[in-house]
């Protein structure tokens, strides 16, 4: 029924609209169909419509595509316009848990649609929870035509000036899953949605949020799957990317690339905000196992060493994760004090170096397991 029926219905929807102007449709409609196809997907097993899905998302006509969705960027702010933010919040906050729903579904697939653009959808979180916290936010007036696809092409413009305050300060269960990939994998900022979050937690369910459509639009299960990959509580694992079955991993102070072996501790880190400060999303890796002992460089070797609080310590303590050198879909992390050098492996040690070969961007590359 998923393939026969409903996949249909979702890829009629995204090719033709209803036979509507292409901007006819709030971002909305066409998140829910991409998330449906995401989904019938994965439980499917078929990749060709989990790439479908991504094409769309990253390239799709209509307004729930990234660059649609979000179609106005203020880089000095780090906030971002959301489609529907001239329209009312009760949608706006919507738009931002479907899109929410997709890039964790396509995370959990290796793909990562969280990152594109330069976090070009934490902008838009950033700017929605801003606004919904009371907050003055730019706006650029959004113009956009509405009617059949016959509709002539003088016909039917319309132009929002300013935010739509209906529905502003709506309390909806999306938050914390946005919160828990920016700031938790990926340690980045993210104030306006840290303090949606912490005034809504913990998410509820349907019908906690009213009985109209929108108590039932999100299912709420981001507190509950995405709490505790908050930076300073999530707890992971670096894989190697070229070498899948080794894993970082300290015996005492030494650091080594081993086999995963008991006990686990000795594998697993809490990834922190960096100690040389958090800017641009900077972490630190401190060791489950031996608290206050964190991953540290020194002539370009590795350890786990004792933070001792001095300047030097958390310089060479803090690394910026980037885009995977060898995968984009993985993790890289570039010293905070030598930025032309990555955390790499080499003859399974761990070691700070420059990035060269492909050999050097498969060892400098990992992906963080929960």
């Amino acid at each position: 029924m998923l393939l026969t029926i409903f996949y249909p219905m979702n890829e009629d929807f995204l090719t033709n609209h209803n036979n509507a102007v292409i901007t006819n449709y709030w971002a909305n409609w066409d998140l829910c169909s991409m998330a449906s196809i995401m989904a019938i997907g994965i439980f499917a097993d078929r990749d060709d419509l989990v790439g479908r899905a991504v094409e769309y998302f990253l390239n799709g006509a209509g307004n729930g595509s990234l660059m649609h969705a979000i179609p106005f960027v203020y880089e000095d702010e780090g906030l971002a316009q959301w489609q529907e933010s001239g329209r009312d919040q009760g949608h706006t906050i919507m738009g931002i848990g479907l899109m929410g729903v997709f890039c964790e579904m396509a995370w959990n697939q290796g793909i990562d649609c969280y990152g594109q653009d330069n976090n070009r959808f934490l902008k838009a979180a950033e700017y929605v929870a801003k606004y919904n916290l009371g907050y003055d936010v730019p706006f650029t007036p959004y113009t956009w035509q509405s009617g059949p696809s016959s509709t002539a092409p003088h016909v039917g413009w319309q132009t929002q000036t300013v935010p739509g305050a209906g529905s502003r300060g709506q309390a909806r269960p999306v938050w914390d899953q946005v919160l828990g990939h920016y700031a938790g994998r990926r340690g980045l900022d993210a104030p306006w949605v840290r303090q949606m979050a912490e005034s809504l937690r913990p998410d509820g369910g349907g019908g906690d949020y009213g009985m109209t459509s929108g108590g039932f639009d999100a299912l709420g299960f981001g507190t509950l799957m995405q709490y505790s990959a908050q930076t300073g509580r999530r707890i992971a694992r670096l894989q190697s990317f070229n070498f899948p079955d080794r894993y970082v991993r300290h015996s005492g102070s030494t650091v080594r690339l081993e086999p995963t072996a008991l006990p686990l501790g000795d594998s697993q880190f809490r990834v922190v905000p960096g100690l040389a400060g958090p800017a641009d999303g900077r972490i630190s890796f401190e060791s489950v196992d031996m608290p206050g002992y964190f991953l540290r460089h020194a002539n370009y070797q590795f350890g786990l060493v004792a933070n001792d609080g001095s300047a030097q310590f958390m310089a060479d303590s803090t690394f910026l994760p980037v885009a995977g050198l060898a995968h984009s879909r993985l993790t890289s992390f570039r010293s905070h004090n030598f930025p032309d050098r990555y955390v790499r492996h080499s003859n399974y040690g761990l070691r700070l170096d420059p990035v060269v070969t492909d050999l050097d961007r498969a060892e400098a590359t990992y992906r963080m397991v929960d």
